[in-house]
């Protein structure tokens, strides 16, 4: 996988805006073991969201600020998800809870759940 390297996962570093600001966030793609493919749902996604990211980050922050209007300094994006059921998440932490983070699931309409409740 080009630019990706396997850590516990398929993993690269990506340069991303949010609220303005440019925040280096993880792609990272699930995978067991260097050797396993990616299923059928990854491919899919990662080829939809390579070429969307920008606008799936923005559409994020529009769900975020409908809910909690600290959003900007409250959740800081960490990783960029793509779990082998198919489905992909913002995963972001949470200043007001650092034990806990939200994931934002983009496959399902942009809902924002836990991180323990999405992982």
């Amino acid at each position: 996988m080009e630019n990706y390297e396997f850590s516990v996962g398929w993993k690269k570093k990506q340069t991303v805006k949010y609220f303005g600001s440019k925040v280096t966030i993880v792609v990272k793609i699930q995978a067991y073991d260097v050797r396993d493919e990616l299923s059928e749902e990854q491919k899919n996604n990662l080829s939809l969201y390579e070429k969307t990211i920008d606008t799936v980050i923005e559409e994020c922050q529009v769900r975020l600020v409908r809910i909690y209007e600290n959003a900007s300094v409250r959740f800081h994006p960490r990783t960029f998800l793509f779990k082998i059921d198919g489905s992909v998440a913002l995963l972001c932490d949470d200043t007001e809870n650092p034990d806990e983070g939200i994931a934002i699931v983009v496959t399902q309409d942009y809902d924002i759940v836990s991180q323990d409740d999405y992982l």
